[in-house]
C-alpha cells in the first residue's frame, strides 16, 4: 500500500487545470507510475505561469511508495513561443488564402 499520499490543495493549480491535474496525480499514484505533467501555476505574484512537473515515486524494499521526488519548471516562454508561432502561421494561412482569391 502506498504510504504516501498527496492532495492538490486547489489553490496550487489554475481553476480550469485543477480537475485534470488531479485525475492525472490519482491515476499515477494508483498506477504508481511516473507522474508528468504541464499546467498553470500561481507565482508569488498571483499571475499564473506554465510549468512542467514531473515526478517520480520512491519505493522502499518490499517494493512500495515510500514517496514521490518532483521537479517544476517554468516553461512560460516556450508556451509563449508555441502560441507566437502558431498566430504567425495562422497569419500566413491567411495571406496565403487572401492572394488566391484576389486572382
Amino acid at each position: 500500500m502506498n504510504r504516501c499520499r498527496l492532495i492538490i490543495p486547489k489553490k496550487f493549480v489554475h481553476p480550469d487545470d485543477f480537475v485534470a491535474e488531479a485525475t492525472v496525480w490519482q491515476e499515477c499514484m494508483e498506477d504508481r507510475t511516473v507522474y508528468e505533467r504541464e499546467h498553470r501555476l500561481p507565482t508569488i505574484h498571483g499571475e499564473y505561469r506554465w510549468f512542467l512537473s514531473r515526478g517520480i515515486p520512491i519505493r522502499d524494499e518490499d517494493d512500495q511508495i515510500e514517496c514521490w521526488y518532483g521537479t517544476s519548471t517554468d516553461i512560460q516562454e516556450l508556451k509563449d513561443g508555441e502560441t507566437n508561432l502558431i498566430e504567425q502561421r495562422d497569419k500566413n494561412c491567411q495571406s496565403k488564402r487572401w492572394k488566391r482569391s484576389a486572382v
